[in-house]
């Protein structure tokens, strides 16, 4: 039998013939299914079909591993997780892939059985150095595509997880400062909105951030039906979210961050008093209220259609009242030869971080913290699953009000 050889005379393995652009060709049916490996030298195909056999009795799936990362990893969401996890994490996790991944660098691009740790190790450095990313963000992306590369174990795909114990070999930016508005600045920003016509109807919403800590989902969430003015609370049992769907919002409604985020809330007397003004505020423009939302009606802040804000659309208006405050104050610290106290351009939760900062300014301990916040830990607490008594409430309200001030 005749052995096909290469141009520079060597034998070439059965299965490998040589193309006419000089590449080596290995051909392959298995089960009925047809296998090609290609390769420029003729070491680097011997290379690649010994790798072949040993993954094949191994039972490593050869079509799975010739996907890239890119369509696996939505491959692995769609099959894995769509249906196990809130929709809200569902989305984060494409975004921070699409963000991190499909759109920065090359590893996504690469198939399967190309992929090493060094490779992975070298993106999550280049990531950190480019981006500027916090350690803690990288940490998220790192345990997600460990948890995508180790189902591709499971499926046979891989016979290990490239994505194994990267973080001890990067180093990411440090957790920012949270940032929270001096009590200055926020009575320069109530003041404003006491006055001004055009930005007066974001007082209550933003009365109820600064002294609820409620975040922003939460907030925008909020529905009459969790507001009891009898009892003096606030029941935080779900937020609100959307998809950008190209031509509009799709609102959603999911459960909260975190089982601890189940929780009531005192009303101090500010609160209520601006939540009944805005209650007056809907009935007198005659607003919607039965705009429904995965069963979810009766929404405290929305729109003059009653549909509830996008949180974009509520930090570009947070936005805008504060740049035209600072305008104002600019000029009148003018007038007045003195220097101006502008507030900060800020988001919303950023009203979290002032309601949190007056009450650690204040001793308040940290199980009442806790608890007001939502957090499953915070900091120094251990007491992670402790719950406010009925007593806890009452003197938790009768703090509030003497520690957060607002109007």
């Amino acid at each position: 039998m005749v052995k096909r050889k290469d141009r520079n005379g060597r034998v070439l393995p059965q299965g490998v013939t040589q193309r006419a652009d000089g590449r080596y060709l290995y051909r392959e049916q298995i089960n009925g299914k047809s296998i090609y490996l290609y390769a420029k030298t003729l070491n680097e195909m011997k290379e690649r079909i010994s790798k072949h056999k040993l993954d094949a009795a191994k039972g490593v799936d050869v079509d799975l591993k010739k996907l890239t990362l890119n369509e696996w990893y939505f491959q692995y969401l769609e099959i894995y997780k769509k249906n196990n996890i809130k929709e809200m994490s569902y989305r984060n996790m494409i975004n921070y892939y699409t963000w991190y991944v499909k759109n920065f660098g090359m590893l996504g691009s690469l198939c399967l059985e190309d992929i090493t740790h060094a490779k992975v190790v070298s993106h999550f450095q280049e990531l950190a150095q480019k981006k500027k990313l916090a350690h803690k963000t990288l940490a998220s992306l790192a345990s997600m595509l460990f948890n995508c590369f180790q189902q591709a174990v499971y499926d046979q795909a891989i016979t290990y997880n490239p994505a194994g114990d990267i973080m001890k070999f990067v180093k990411g930016q440090p957790p920012e400062t949270r940032d929270s508005l001096t009590k200055e600045e926020v009575s320069r920003l109530v003041n404003f909105l006491k006055k001004d016509e055009e930005y007066h109807i974001y007082l209550p919403a933003i009365v109820t951030g600064l002294g609820t800590g409620l975040r922003c989902g939460e907030l925008l969430g909020l529905t009459w039906d969790n507001v009891d003015f009898k009892r003096h609370v606030i029941r935080v049992d779900h937020t609100i979210s959307y998809k950008n769907k190209g031509n509009g919002h799709e609102f959603f409604i999911t459960t909260p961050k975190t089982k601890a985020a189940n929780r009531e809330i005192p009303m101090t007397s500010e609160v209520e008093e601006m939540l009944k003004e805005q209650k007056k505020y809907q009935k007198e423009l005659r607003i919607r209220d039965d705009i429904c939302i995965d069963g979810w009606k009766h929404f405290v802040f929305t729109t003059k259609l009653g549909n509830p804000f996008t949180h974009e659309g509520f930090r570009t208006s947070l936005k805008r009242l504060i740049k035209k405050a600072n305008a104002e104050e600019r000029e009148q610290a003018k007038e007045e030869g003195r220097e101006p106290v502008l507030i900060p351009d800020h988001t919303p939760h950023w009203w979290r971080h002032t309601f949190c900062t007056r009450l650690v300014e204040a001793n308040v301990d940290y199980v009442t913290l806790k608890n007001l916040l939502g957090h499953t830990k915070v900091e120094t607490s251990i007491d992670i699953y402790t719950h406010i008594s009925e007593q806890l409430k009452k003197t938790s309200k009768e703090t509030l009000e003497g520690i957060i001030k607002i109007l």
